[in-house]
């Protein structure tokens, strides 16, 4: 009798499931390298604020003398007293250029929405990177596609060194968008498809910090780099060192999958289980992978199920709301520090502990209230933060009551930015996570946003009111979302509506 070998079909997701359970320092290490794109996204995200500030000068001319005393009386910035009175530079001030600066380089200084728009650019290569990220992932996969958009990040990064006009610059920065948020894109999804289910809030918090690590490195290499020039070049050279892990490290198993190499992903995942320290056994064993098949539906198909499953529809809308929120509120804070004056590496520091505690705070945050309740308390905290720094109170030169709530604010607001992550991965159903993750992606326009949100009153309280009217709506909208703290994730669009009613 002819004998038939037995065939076990098993979920590719419960293996990574079982294989993770018990991480290793080796596996750790290896995430953290791949996590270094995060780190490098930071300091290419903020470098404006190093080498895009308006110097300090010194007055040569009594006129000049008269004027500052008046404006410093009021408030009012640099460019008023040099802009707005027709100063002359060499004759009534002089400007301290022991830190070069492309605003001094291409006269904007009088000029601040040029320079808005020269740190808010790279958002719309972040837009763009939505597209590339798609086609390239799926063409090459998420490591390689990640390593090819970090060595292009590097490339853009290392022009800079050259630069002798804005507009050049310009292209530079939406170049650098494009690139380096599809690679940011691509390790996160590549490590997130290693991670087992049950230490994915850990996953989410160790991202955030690595993204964190980047401000240091940013404020040591600016401090010792004055030259806004030779800081490219710098920069350029550290993203290269940091992508080198991306060149070296496997595929992921479950691109290998849906691209049809099963014997390639399973080779994959006993390299996995080894650097676990376990011993993985796949001959007989057909791998499938329930997101994947799930990629089978037509674009009709998942657009219409929309308006079938209108709770669906709802929990996306306000998840959106609160995706836009989130970046422009984000950066609309982290590119306003220079308005409170200081040095960009005090405030840059300030921002970095700030972020830090937030993402700690976060995993206690999650436990205690839940992933709805904690975007509710982090988006409500912020807008309560918003209200309190409307009242004047001002105790030194650079410190008053709304530096140090929008401080505050920028805790709740990082938090409420981590637990979206987390929460729309959740929330989502398996056929269209890959569709409402990208919806979210529209945040991109807010973060363009953002670094003009400083310009949209010279009234403080205006902007304040504005922010927390934002973060506000929300708080109150979220109510209208479930809690995905301990529920299983819904395979499919009829599954959303009956873990509302549980």
């Amino acid at each position: 009798m002819e004998m038939t070998e037995k065939i076990e079909k098993r979920n590719i997701a419960d293996l990574i499931d079982e294989i993770g359970s018990s991480p290793t320092c080796l596996s750790i290490l290896l995430f953290i390298a791949a996590l270094g794109q995060n780190s490098i996204s930071c300091v290419i995200v903020y470098m404006t604020e190093f080498i895009g500030t308006v110097p300090k000068f010194y007055c040569l001319s009594d006129r000049c003398e008269t004027l500052t005393t008046q404006y410093d009386a009021v408030g009012k910035s640099v460019s008023d007293v040099i802009c707005k009175d027709n100063l002359t530079e060499n004759k009534d001030f002089l400007f301290d250029k022991n830190t070069t600066s492309y605003i001094l380089d291409f006269n904007l200084y009088c000029d601040p929405s040029k320079a808005s728009l020269l740190a808010s650019c790279i958002f719309l290569g972040s837009l763009v990177s939505i597209v590339v990220g798609m086609y390239v992932f799926d063409a090459v996969g998420r490591r390689r596609g990640a390593a090819v958009c970090a060595m292009c990040s590097v490339f853009a990064t290392f022009l800079g060194t050259f630069c002798n006009s804005y507009t050049y610059l310009i292209v530079i920065r939406i170049v650098q968008g494009i690139a380096l948020y599809a690679s940011f894109n691509g390790c996160y999804v590549w490590i997130l498809e290693f991670i087992p289910s049950k230490y994915r809030i850990y996953y989410n918090t160790y991202s955030m910090l690595m993204w964190c690590a980047g401000y240091p490195i940013l404020i040591l290499t600016a401090y010792f780099i004055r030259d806004w020039r030779y800081l490219h070049l710098a920069i350029s050279i550290i993203s290269f060192l940091i992508a080198i892990p991306l060149l070296l490290l496997p595929n992921s198993p479950r691109y290998l999958l849906s691209a049809g190499k099963a014997s390639e992903a399973k080779g994959v995942l006993k390299q996995y289980a080894k650097c676990m320290n376990k011993s993985l056994a796949l001959e007989g064993v057909v791998l499938f992978d329930v997101e994947t098949d799930s990629h089978t539906l037509s674009l009709k198909h998942r657009v219409l199920s929309f308006f079938e499953h209108k709770a669906m529809l709802v929990e996306t809308v306000v998840l959106i709301w609160g995706w836009l929120n989130a970046s422009l509120l984000y950066y609309g804070l982290n590119y306003g520090w220079s308005s409170f004056g200081d040095s960009p590496y005090l405030n840059y520091t300030y921002v970095a502990i700030g972020e830090t505690a937030a993402y700690i705070v976060l995993i206690a945050l999650t436990r205690i209230l839940g992933r709805k309740m904690g975007v509710i308390a982090s988006f409500g905290g912020a807008a309560l933060c918003f209200l309190i720094g409307m009242i004047e109170w001002q105790w030194t030169e650079v410190w008053n009551l709304e530096r140090l709530v929008s401080l505050l604010a920028m805790i709740m607001i990082s938090m409420a930015f981590a637990l979206l992550f987390l929460y729309t991965g959740e929330i989502a159903p398996t056929t269209h996570r890959g569709g409402i993750f990208s919806a979210c992606s529209i945040s991109g326009i807010s973060a363009f946003l953002g670094p003009f949100l400083s310009t949209v009153s010279e009234d403080h309280k205006v902007r304040l009111g504005l922010c927390a009217a934002l973060a506000g709506s929300v708080s109150v909208l979220f109510l209208l979302e479930p809690e995905t703290r301990d529920k299983p994730i819904p395979e499919k669009p009829s599954e959303v509506l009956q873990r509302r009613k549980n």
